[in-house]
């Protein structure tokens, strides 16, 4: 990040926000490809079948809906340089769901009551887990004390906030694969014309799979002390490699993706 000292680069700052406060200016791409089969309108089994490929790419927007500036690797120079894959590009997803209506067995009216009604809804979510940028940690900007050292514009790698390591890309990683089965076991009674009656056992990630919603991101570090600039008024500051690059820090702690849960209920219609 080239610089000219503090009040230079406050200067130019300040003037960029002046210029740019009141622009919107966002773009994004999506494509996909989705293949579906479905079987419906059975007195057996109905189920649907879905796969989707896409790719997602922006600039490294906020998504947020007050206003707020864009973190850019370079925000005075050529905006391509920010284009990248989206913190929400998922590359492939795969989603089914299906009913199975048991036949009831046999003639006896006991043994038919009891074996009919029954039903099975499985409900399974399989896709490629979220993207994530490999991070560094440096100095932040203004710790320069050395004679004739040039200030960074902000803190992070390039001294403009951004905190991803630009040869490597933003979102170049990926969190392990996420897996979701969900099952329902029901069972209808009906009493009359006008009341019917169903029991209903669920258990969602069924499985108990483990879906990762937290991974450490920062793959190298600086230490907080400048050594000796070299060459004069240049500080240098070696980043070193984070053994715990990618180390998952939690799991199934989200409202997509939970631990398994089990629950029975009832429904009563009239």
């Amino acid at each position: 990040q080239r610089a000219v000292g503090q009040t230079a680069a406050t200067t130019l700052n300040t003037a960029y926000n002046n210029i740019y406060a009141g622009v919107s200016n966002v773009n994004s791409n999506y494509h996909a490809l989705t293949v579906e089969v479905q079987k419906r309108a059975s007195k057996i089994i109905s189920f649907d079948a879905n796969y989707t490929w896409s790719h997602a790419m922006d600039f490294n927007q906020q998504s947020i809906t007050g206003f707020s500036s864009n973190n850019w690797f370079d925000p005075y120079a050529n905006a391509r340089s920010n284009y990248g894959n989206s913190y929400l590009n998922v590359r492939h997803r795969a989603v089914g769901w299906a009913i199975f209506n048991i036949p009831s067995v046999g003639s006896n009216r006991y043994l038919k009551t009891a074996t009919s009604g029954w039903s099975i809804k499985p409900a399974l979510q399989v896709q490629s887990g979220l993207p994530f940028s490999a991070s560094a940690s440096p100095t932040p900007a203004g710790q320069c004390t050395a004679a004739g050292c040039l200030l960074a514009n902000n803190s992070g790698l390039a001294g403009t906030g951004v905190t991803y390591i630009p040869q490597i890309g933003r979102n170049t990683f990926t969190y392990p694969r996420d897996i979701s089965l969900d099952l329902r076991l029901q069972k209808d009674f009906k009493f009359s014309e006008r009341f019917n009656f169903q029991l209903i056992g669920e258990s969602f990630n069924v499985a108990n799979h483990q879906n990762v919603t937290g991974i450490n991101t920062t793959a190298y570090t600086a230490g907080t002390t400048i050594p000796a600039a070299t060459p004069a008024g240049t500080p240098t500051q070696p980043l070193v490699y984070s053994s715990s690059f990618g180390a998952v820090t939690n799991s199934n702690n989200n409202y997509a993706y939970g631990p398994r849960t089990i629950q029975i209920g009832g429904r009563l219609f009239f």
